[in-house]
Formats: C-alpha cells, structure tokens, sequence
C-alpha cells in the first residue's frame, strides 16, 4: 500500500529480447491502461547473455517503442541502468577473473538513453545511482549494504532508497502533468 499501485513483469535473469517477446504476445493487452510504464531492464543482456553495449542498448530502445506504439498516451519511464559488478568488494571499476567491468558501458548506454528521452515528449529518462555508491568513494565502490550479495539488485534497504526517489519522481511527473492539463483547458476556454 503506497501512494501508488503497480505491476511488476520483471523475471529473474531477463533481458531485452525476453520482455519484447512477452510485450508482443500478451503482457501488454489492450485493457492494460497506465499512464506510466516505468522500464529498467538490460543489464543481464550484458552482464549474463554477454550482448554488447550498442546491443543492449538496441534492445532497451526497441522495448520502448513497443510500448510507445502499443500504449500512445501512456509515459513511459527508462530507469537508468543500475550500477552493477562482479567485483566482490563492489568497485565497479573491476572485473574478477574472466568477469569484465561493465560501469563504463552502464554509463554509455545511459547516457544515451537520456539523450534519446528527450527527444519525445511522452518518455523520461530516470536514474537514482548515486544512492548505491559510497559516500566519499568517487563513485567507483558501490555500497554493499544497498545491494544484494551479487551486487546485481537492491538490497531492501537500496530498494527503500531507490524507491523513495521514484515516488518523488511519479509526483513530479503526475503535478507537472495536472499542470500541463490545465493550461490546456484554460486555453481551450480563452478561445
């Protein structure tokens, strides 16, 4: 019960080609009405099917459109890549063994989703990474307390953290919605 509701279609280890699959066939049927999709997925594209980053972001940027077409008045939200290592200390900067790093491709791609999403008016780029690095670290060592012991996901307290800084996101974006209606309906009447 939180100021919200929400459905969560995330599968463990999923990637981009799996949730277009399961965009196209079903998971997103005509009476699914929201006005926010908010997307996070692709680093297992990576990070586990070992796709390259201009894959990755080919895929994030395919299950975008899906819904942009599916669903044309909805928003859709791309949450930023989350930082992620294979490094057990959490320094993103390092792999360990044949496991590569995969922070500076994380940051590529996210910026580009960024620049993409400010192309259209309907989608917004997200991130909240700061949260998952430790204070004073330069922003190479994630916070092992906020992660999950494969410093892949949230632990509960990063996801308290993270969605915390959602919530704040959705209000901006539901107030600077009203806003725009209004106006709207205020010019519809001076005309």
């Amino acid at each position: 019960g939180g100021r919200y509701a929400g459905v969560v279609a995330g599968i463990a280890s999923d990637t981009t080609t799996n949730l277009l699959w399961r965009l196209r066939h079903g998971e997103m049927p005509d009476a699914l009405r929201p006005r926010v999709f908010w997307v996070l997925i692709g680093t297992n594209d990576m990070g586990v099917s070992w796709c390259s980053p201009e894959a990755t972001l080919l895929g994030i940027l395919a299950v975008v459109e899906e819904i942009r077409t599916a669903k044309p008045g909805a928003r859709v939200v791309i949450n930023g890549l989350l930082p992620r290592s294979f490094d057990r200390g959490g320094n993103v900067t390092k792999g360990r063994n044949q496991l590569p790093a995969l922070w500076t491709a994380i940051q590529s791609i996210n910026a580009q989703l960024r620049a993409y999403s400010e192309k259209y008016d309907s989608v917004s780029y997200f991130e909240a990474n700061d949260i998952f690095f430790v204070e004073g670290g330069n922003g190479e060592m994630i916070d092992t307390k906020l992660m999950d012991w494969m410093l892949l996901h949230p632990s509960v307290e990063g996801y308290k953290l993270w969605g915390d800084r959602i919530v704040k996101e959705l209000d901006r974006l539901f107030t600077k919605n009203k806003l725009h209606a209004l106006r709207a309906t205020s010019m519809d009447t001076l005309q």
